[in-house]
């Protein structure tokens, strides 16, 4: 019997270090990446005995069981222009956190343990056309396919590459589709111009809007046009203009020098163009290293009127292309475009308005008067 009890009691024993021993590295870790697809970055994290648990960009959510307790070093290799933040949560409380993309954290209890890695870009594509309210597809490498109607506009992107498809328009062509890099936390625009109503003193023909060959001279090589925002503006108001080429060519245009002179007494316009542009006295300049075969180059600045414009005064764009390899039908028409806004004032009510105005105010101060009276 002493025997029997012995061996029940040894059993007993080694069975409670096991489970003792089983909970004590227990802890169950999960890491989450979040972010946009695809755009995942890499991570490395050092256990308390040296195991390292390594996930990719591909990896959302990995396990890791039997974790034991002590202290781990969490580090992050995000892609380029993340803005990266860990947090630690362990049952339902977080325990340490970071913006940035190294964390060190203690585990004192077994439980479970949540580690979220977060990535934000803040890169920004939008898309418009002439006409607008026209259905498009846009695609990014290694991103979703997004179905829209423009103008839109796509917030918190990765640097990727991005193709947008315009689509039809009863009566009209549809602009080539346009492929583009966005860089890092920069804006990506995407001007697509409908040809509708042809006509061949203003517009290409058909069969030869994007033909022409190196050295050709018979047809222009770029097409300009200008857009601005609304059509009158208030002393002191703010609108935007937009200025755009398209290669009409087979080929690669490089090195173009495109310009819009404003009427400096007129407007005004931030200090800071974008896309590159200058100011050059009353000359906006962007200097275009190439524009590929049928594409469209566009930029959108913010032009401010003078605050002593008088109204009615109209406000003229001239902008210009210039460049070695584009050639103009009819002398520099085919090279310029203008564009116009006029000066506008708050409708004025009249003397009438104003006396009939100042009447009521009266009627209502002495009602006012009489009412308070009554109530003493």
């Amino acid at each position: 019997m002493t025997r029997l009890y012995r061996s029940i009691f040894l059993s007993a024993l080694l069975f409670g270090s096991f489970v003792v021993s089983a909970h004590a590295a227990g802890a169950s870790i999960v890491i989450e990446q979040k972010g946009p697809f695809r755009s995942l970055g890499n991570y490395f994290l050092t256990r308390p005995d040296g195991v390292q648990v390594n996930g990719n960009n591909y990896e959302v959510t990995k396990f890791v069981t039997n974790a034991p307790l002590g202290n781990y070093t969490l580090k992050v290799e995000p892609q380029a222009g993340a803005l990266t933040s860990i947090r630690i949560i362990q049952d339902d409380t977080e325990i340490a956190s970071i913006a940035g993309t190294e964390l060190s954290f203690n585990l004192e209890t077994t439980g479970s343990v949540r580690i979220e890695i977060s990535y934000v870009f803040f890169g920004t594509v939008s898309v418009t056309s002439i006409p607008s309210g026209v259905p498009f597809e846009l695609k990014g490498s290694n991103y979703p396919r997004i179905v829209g109607v423009t103008p839109a506009v796509y917030t918190n992107l990765p640097p990727l590459t991005f193709r947008v498809q315009y689509g039809s328009v009863p009566g009209c062509r549809a602009p080539k589709a346009q492929e583009r890099q966005l860089l890092i936390n920069d804006e990506l625009r995407f001007e697509g111009e409908y040809l509708c109503n042809l006509n061949v003193d203003t517009d290409v023909p058909e069969e030869t809007e994007v033909i022409v060959t190196e050295g050709d001279l018979s047809v222009p090589h770029v097409r300009i046009w200008h857009s601005i925002s609304q059509s009158e503006v208030l002393p002191g108001g703010a609108f935007r203009v937009t200025l755009g080429i398209r290669n009409l060519t087979q080929t690669t245009l490089r090195n173009l020098v495109l310009s819009d002179q404003i009427e400096a007494d007129k407007v005004m316009t931030d200090p800071a163009l974008p896309d590159g542009g200058v100011r050059r006295g009353d000359l906006l300049v962007w200097d275009i290293p190439e524009i590929f075969s049928g594409q469209t180059w566009t930029t959108t600045y913010v032009a401010h009127t003078r605050e002593d414009i008088a109204a009615g005064t109209p406000i003229v764009f001239t902008g210009r292309v210039e460049g070695n390899d584009i050639h103009a039908t009819r002398s520099t028409l085919d090279l310029t475009d203008t564009a116009e806004v006029r000066a506008t004032m708050l409708p004025q009510t009249g003397w009438m308005m104003d006396v009939l105005a100042v009447a009521m105010l009266f009627v209502l101060g002495l009602g006012f008067t009489v009412a308070t009276k009554k109530a003493q």
